[in-house]
């Protein structure tokens, strides 16, 4: 018996492992543009010569602390000709400037920031992971990290309150109570006790009187709405602009950061000549950080054009040019996931105090500065790219859309978009592949990091 039980058990993991071979089996292209002649990060690296290659990473729905890059910094040097050498930690940790803290938020009659401490433990940050190459400059990843901007209204709004309905949610109860306030070192700061410890363990203890979720449901609910979607609902409404001001802020530590020197680097100049920048930029984003950080550039166009009368009002202009010059000289796209098709639903033209819809990806893909080491390049040789990867079982993804040429730029191509599908893991008995797995193991599929550093699969 125990003989057949193991032959039965070895039957089955082959089964799942096989299947789970097949979903890698490729990428299926779904266009409008096909990924022949694309740019593969690796022709970025080798155009970048002796300069630095910033891979800006911006994370998406779900995000519950640092080291949102872990996955692409792990897989990076086995891809990158002549290897690199991986960094045990960041570099540098640069918090991002918000301005005053947003004294008059309220959420349901409730200040949503309550004191300074608040409002400083819910400012992102950006950690710098910089790759050393054997031969060339070296690459930084730089992790945003704008998930503290959502924490205190998310954990107070829905985690603390839905657990009586659905049951408590443990792992994001402890997030929302993890405090960090008296660690030694600074730069490790980076968690708010939104929810106080008496508080978690009163919620626990408490009887349930809903009779709580069933277990799938409960999953369903609390990681994919709760911790997931609700960043999109937050990201859609007036929050957007404390979420632009965080990401541009951010960017600027991202146009400043010098890999090999501990001064700052002068990109205002390049940018107000619109000169070639001293590195090259590329931005892989997950989820709704595509976006976020799209919908941060565009608006950034507007916020430069105000007059800057008071000393917040000038660094929200600096942080709007830092958005224009790190993700306007981005010639490549990579997004894991995206919610644009949904959340343009949001944005109808011709309403009065509507954004116009489709705005991010159209302001990008008419801004084309010279890229580095370029000088003197038709411009049609490199136009811009979007390369989205979507898992057709990824309940929180949807195609880009195909983006116009740039009418103020004649003869300037359209950005090339390029939509992939891929295969996150693997199904059960053909009937469901794991929701979270489907939008989240972009990082891990051998197929997309193939695509993205080489071209293909």
């Amino acid at each position: 018996m125990r003989s057949r039980v193991t032959v039965l058990a070895v039957a089955a993991a082959i089964a799942l492992t096989s299947a789970s071979e097949l979903s890698w089996a490729g990428v299926v292209e779904g266009g409008p543009d096909p990924l022949a002649g694309s740019r593969s990060l690796r022709d970025v690296i080798a155009d970048a010569k002796s300069n630095p290659v910033h891979i800006v990473f911006v994370h998406g729905i779900r995000a519950s602390g640092p080291g949102t890059s872990l996955q692409l910094r792990q897989s990076l040097c086995a891809y990158v000709k002549d290897g690199c050498v991986a960094p045990s930690t960041f570099q540098q940790r640069d918090r991002v400037d918000m301005g005053d803290m947003a004294a008059d938020a309220t959420f349901e009659g409730g200040k949503i920031w309550t004191s300074s401490d608040e409002w400083a433990f819910s400012r992102p940050f950006v950690d710098h992971y910089v790759f050393r190459r054997k031969s060339g400059g070296p690459i930084v990843v730089d992790e945003v990290n704008w998930w503290p901007l959502l924490f205190a209204l998310k954990c107070r709004a829905l985690i603390e309150t839905d657990a009586s309905l659905v049951g408590p949610d443990s792992p994001d109860l402890a997030t929302c109570s993890k405090d960090d306030r008296l660690l030694p070192d600074e730069a490790n700061k980076a968690f708010y006790p939104w929810i106080s410890a008496a508080d978690v363990a009163a919620i626990k203890a408490r009887p349930l009187r809903s009779g709580g979720a069933k277990r799938v449901n409960f999953t369903i609910k609390t990681q994919i709405l709760d911790w997931g979607l609700s960043d999109a609902v937050i990201t859609s409404g007036p929050m957007r602009y404390l979420i632009r001001r965080a990401l541009g802020s951010a960017l600027e530590q991202v146009a400043a950061f010098d890999p090999d020197s501990p001064r700052p680097l002068d990109w205002r100049t390049s940018y107000q000549t619109n000169g070639p920048a001293s590195a090259e930029y590329v931005v892989v984003s997950e989820s709704l950080g595509s976006f976020a950080i799209l919908d941060t550039f565009n608006a950034a166009g507007f916020t430069e054009t105000r007059s800057a009368g008071t000393q917040d009002e000038a660094k929200a202009v600096e942080a709007a040019s830092a958005a224009r010059f790190v993700v306007g000289r981005a010639y490549s796209l990579y997004f894991m996931a995206n919610q644009f098709q949904i959340l343009e639903l949001a944005r109808i033209e011709g309403i009065r105090g509507s954004d116009a819809s489709g705005a991010g990806l159209r302001a990008w893909g008419g801004v084309r500065p010279p890229i580095p080491g370029k000088s003197g390049v038709p411009n049609e040789q490199y136009p811009k790219q979007i390369i989205a990867f979507d898992d057709p079982s990824d309940v929180l993804t949807w195609q880009v859309p195909r983006v116009d040429a740039p009418a103020n730029q004649p003869g300037a191509p359209a950005p090339k978009v390029i939509n992939l599908f891929v295969n996150n893991g693997f199904g059960w008995f053909g009937g469901m592949e794991w929701p979270v797995t489907a939008h989240t193991g972009y990082m891990t599929n051998p197929c997309v990091l193939g695509v993205m550093f080489n071209g293909k699969c």
